[in-house]
């Protein structure tokens, strides 16, 4: 690249000599006397082993401008002559803020466009803004993260206030800024569409909160998740009635892009409590492993009735491919509701629990210890009793399986305090044993650092 263009690229190289990941924050300025918009961008760099402290980089973030109508918006940018309606901006430790002139009317900031750097970014913007940039974006990345961080907000307020529900009128935002969406379903290609109208997962939520009570931010996820699927119920019912195929299997990026968008649909139907029997029907018919697995899921997780019947039938098909008998069981045991431990219990007791199989540990234990907030955080602590009790068994088979399965108990710290405390005690529990150098390491190094 120094080679074609002639410039000195050096300056990238910080990005390889320095470990994790640069957090970029961002505040603008509008000032309309002047006609001129102020960027201020900030970097923070978490420290980590043998790094204590670490320089500011040189990080290219792309940014256009947004109209209150989600039109793109022409601009002269610092040190430039002529309008532009995009300009990649050098941000560094010299150069933290930049003014965009000529700017006519207060804009909406759309930064990072085409994921211009990978750093993970905070920046100020209103639930308003991030609403139109999610319904009008022209940049797929940045509609995305638009809508994630617009549910996130509401999400996280609702967990930090204590509330289990998020507010009827912030589910309202966030349904007619996917109602837009929808409008837009036949120009949109179904694989964005389909990632568009996603909320956060809950991993991603979880990394936000702390403390954390992984109950309480279930269930606000999961009423955000309900409340969107109500008032948009008839939406998605007709966007599913576009997109589903029917005929015989073949791949191509468009059908499976279909394939995943309809499911999607279905699963917000299923929480209004219809399209069940379709469910059903497509699982039964399924001539491939994407309805298969999805129907499977849906019947499991949404608790429609005779979903072990749909396990026997899923086992019964499949009967001696350990991959897919896997599938299943990582479907039974991340069904969201507390009992499933019990299930959890039931297929570590039967004859088909390999332990030696480590496909088999990662389908059960790992699919419920990191899939499974409900069951794995149970407030009496049995399911941080389970995994420690069975890494103690592992590790003396495998211990790199064990170590890398302890994994759920490394950010113990993270959680309130009784749950972190369970965590730790199910931790020490461990610590008292003779352990593998493996899974040693993981204990002592979870109970001391930050201690």
């Amino acid at each position: 690249m120094e080679s074609e263009s002639g410039d000195d690229l050096s300056f990238m190289l910080d990005w390889y000599s320095q470990a994790g990941t640069p957090e970029l924050c961002l505040k603008s300025e509008y000032r309309a006397e002047e006609s001129t918009l102020i960027l201020r961008f900030s970097q923070h760099h978490h420290p980590s082993p043998g790094q204590e402290v670490k320089k500011d980089l040189v990080v290219p973030v792309r940014v256009a401008l947004l109209d209150d109508q989600g039109s793109i918006m022409d601009f002269v940018p610092e040190g430039g002559a002529s309008q532009t309606l995009e300009c990649t901006l050098p941000v560094s430790c010299d150069r933290t803020e930049f003014v965009l002139k000529g700017v006519s009317k207060r804009p909406v900031v759309s930064a990072l466009r085409g994921f211009s750097a990978p750093v993970r970014h905070r920046f100020e913007q209103s639930s308003k803004d991030l609403a139109l940039l999610l319904a009008h974006d022209s940049d797929p990345y940045c509609r995305w993260r638009a809508g994630q961080e617009l549910a996130s907000s509401f999400i996280t307020a609702a967990v930090r206030a204590g509330r289990d529900t998020v507010a009827e009128e912030e589910v309202a935002v966030v349904a007619r800024a996917w109602d837009t969406l929808i409008d837009q379903a036949p120009d949109l290609d179904c694989d964005l569409l389909a990632l568009l109208l996603q909320l956060p997962d809950y991993d991603s939520l979880a990394n936000d909160i702390e403390p954390l009570d992984p109950e309480l931010l279930f269930l606000v996820r999961e009423s955000m998740a309900d409340g969107v699927a109500r008032l948009l119920e008839r939406r998605f019912a007709d966007l599913y009635a576009a997109v589903f195929t029917s005929g015989p299997y073949r791949f191509s990026p468009l059908l499976a892009g279909r394939r995943r968008l309809a499911w999607l649909c279905l699963d917000y139907l299923l929480r209004v409590g219809s399209y069940q029997e379709e469910v059903w029907q497509r699982f039964i018919k399924a001539d491939n492993m994407t309805d298969e697995l999805a129907g499977l899921r849906a019947i499991f997780h949404h608790s429609l009735e005779g979903a072990e019947d749909a396990g026997a039938r899923f086992r019964e098909r499949w009967r001696g491919d350990l991959l897919l008998e896997d599938k299943l069981f990582a479907v039974q045991v991340t069904v969201p509701v507390p009992e499933t431990i019990e299930t959890v219990a039931g297929i570590i007791a039967s004859a088909v629990f390999k332990s030696a199989n480590p496909n088999r540990l990662r389908a059960v234990l790992g699919s419920f210890a990191a899939g499974n907030p409900l069951a794995f955080h149970r407030v009496d602590g049995r399911g941080y009793k389970l995994l420690a009790d069975q890494l103690l068994a592992i590790d003396r088979k495998n211990p790199q399986t064990a170590s890398r399965l302890f994994a759920p108990f490394s950010r113990w710290r993270q959680y309130e305090p009784g749950r972190a405390e369970m965590m730790r005690d199910s931790i020490r529990a461990l610590q008292r044993n003779s352990l593998s150098p493996d899974l040693s390491e993981m204990v002592e190094k979870t109970l001391h650092d930050q201690a």
